[in-house]
């Protein structure tokens, strides 16, 4: 018996060891962990209407996107006045081949935080055309919610003469909604007026308007006559 336990005891004292020595391997070290990079990057807005991108902040300048309803364009700027927003559209950069163009503020949704931080970005003077009026389309709208009506800006560099002038407006398919004429009236350089005409839209859509600026006001640019917008009645501006 005495022998018996001896060795039980020997056996004890050989898997303590054992164990002890298995227990002073090092064990691999485990990779140290990786932080998450933050996401970096211009703020992102979101439309809070279909809206047109405009190559400047004007509504006199050329659209180069439309940007439709809820999507996301990262801000990358603002006027002094924070009327306009320079974007890229869709949400990225230029480099990238998203469209930097300008948003009126009023259609996008943007913490006025976030939008007073954005930098200034100094809009170009327009040029005047020389040698005479230049009567241009400078915006179209609807006024409570339903009624049409445009800004006539004139873009020359000499007052314009009393003209009549007249405007056709089509929806996008091609559907002719009216053919008006504008009252005479005499607009001197860098003056503009609006006119709140007797139409109503009553369907939402693209519509296309053109003005015809009449006899005495020269055309030196017949792509500011012409404007494509997107018309929604009952949506207030």
């Amino acid at each position: 018996m005495a022998l018996a336990a001896l060795a039980l005891i020997a056996g004890r004292e050989q898997v303590t060891t054992v164990l002890a020595r298995r227990a002073a391997t090092p064990l691999p070290t485990p990779p140290p962990a990786t932080a998450t990079p933050t996401p970096t990057g211009p703020p992102l807005v979101r439309a809070a209407v279909t809206a047109n991108l405009y190559a400047t902040p004007d509504r006199t300048a050329d659209v180069i996107a439309v940007v439709p309803a809820e999507q996301r364009a990262s801000l990358d700027g603002r006027t002094a006045d924070l009327e306009w927003v320079r974007v890229a559209y869709p949400a990225g950069r230029p480099d990238a081949g998203a469209a930097q163009g300008w948003l009126h503020a009023s259609a996008v949704r943007v913490d006025p935080a976030t939008l007073a931080a954005a930098p200034v970005v100094a809009a170009p003077d327009p040029t005047p055309a020389a040698g005479g009026p230049d009567l241009a389309l400078a915006a179209v709208m609807l006024i409570d919610g339903k009624q049409f009506a445009v800004t006539v800006r004139n873009v020359g560099d000499a007052p314009s003469a009393e003209t009549v002038m007249t405007l056709d407006v089509t929806r996008a398919e091609g559907d002719v909604i009216g053919h008006l004429t504008i009252e005479p009236a005499s607009l001197g350089a860098g003056q503009s007026a609006t006119v709140v005409t007797p139409l109503t839209i009553q369907r939402p859509g693209t519509y296309r308007v053109v003005l015809d600026p009449g006899k005495g006001a020269k055309d030196a640019r017949p792509e500011n006559n012409r404007r494509e917008v997107i018309l929604i009645p009952g949506v207030f501006s």
